[in-house]
């Protein structure tokens, strides 16, 4: 979004700039004094730089180019030959300054508001995402959301609570060897395992690249281990089509599991604990 705003400034000084040179070419082709394009200059320049700063730097640029200006008038009228003075020429040019500032700025600030309100509902339809694009698994927030959740209802109903870590070892090499597009499709074929293996009531996320979890309600850890082997099982089946042709996928994961302790108050903490049981799965 940052990029596309910047691209938006970027070209409306290109679409003003060629504005400028083609009125630029029409004026020389009709004829104009130097004064008068000197004046068109001077109000091009004031245009671009209340846009990209605020009304109120425009307008002290424009009063001050009126002043100099107005002042050069004066002179003129003191000085000159005949002291005529004429409208269109000299005095529309007081004018044109402040107006053409003032509507510059309240453009650029009203474009500045615009491109805020795009960055906070960017970032609000990001924080509502809950759903891991590759596996089509819940993500990481809604892992701690629930788990939160889940944690609150044990205690309250002394219901059991186990949760499962799924890692992959060496994720970085299976990149190097697989690249990112079947990487992707290992991590498809994972979710759908993960699936599978588990029950209905369970829930499932992808809370880091390489690294799945399963919250599963109601579920002591002897009965949790019966469905770590059916998660092995199914993960270990995993192929990938390669040339028309099926192969087995040799990679390594690790599965950690943990009971809920009713002590345990933080989900983030319950988290952690289970990703150190992964450490002693062989």
């Amino acid at each position: 979004m940052k990029g596309l705003n910047q691209k938006v400034d970027i070209f409306f000084l290109i679409l003003i700039t060629e504005i400028f040179i083609l009125t630029t070419i029409l004026i020389i082709q009709e004829g104009i004094d130097m004064k008068t394009y000197l004046m068109f200059g001077i109000t091009f320049l004031i245009v671009v730089i209340s846009f990209y700063t605020n009304v109120v730097i425009g307008l002290l640029m424009s009063l001050g180019a009126v002043f100099i200006y107005g002042s050069f008038l004066l002179y003129e009228a003191i000085e000159g030959n005949s002291g005529q003075v004429y409208f269109l020429e000299d005095y529309l040019w007081l004018m044109v300054f402040p107006i053409f500032s003032a509507t510059a700025g309240k453009l650029g600030e009203y474009i500045n508001e615009l491109q805020k309100m795009q960055n906070k509902l960017q970032k609000e339809i990001i924080d509502l995402i809950t759903i891991d694009e590759d596996t089509k698994l819940n993500n990481k927030k809604s892992f701690y959301v629930d788990l939160e959740e889940e944690m609150s209802r044990a205690k309250r109903h002394q219901f059991h609570l186990t949760i499962m870590m799924i890692k992959i070892q060496y994720y970085d090499e299976l990149l190097s060897i697989y690249g990112k597009s079947q990487v992707n499709e290992i991590l498809r074929i994972m979710g759908d395992k993960i699936e599978l293996a588990t029950r209905l009531e369970d829930k499932r996320y992808r809370i880091e690249r390489e690294m799945f979890a399963i919250i599963m309600p109601n579920t002591k850890l002897k009965e949790a281990e019966n469905v770590k082997c059916r998660m092995r099982e199914g993960i270990e089946q995993i192929t990938l089509r390669k040339e028309k042709k099926r192969e087995k996928l040799n990679f390594h994961f690790k599965i950690g599991l943990l009971e809920y302790d009713q002590k345990l108050e933080d989900p983030f903490v319950f988290k952690e604990l289970a990703e150190k049981e992964i450490e002693y799965d062989i």
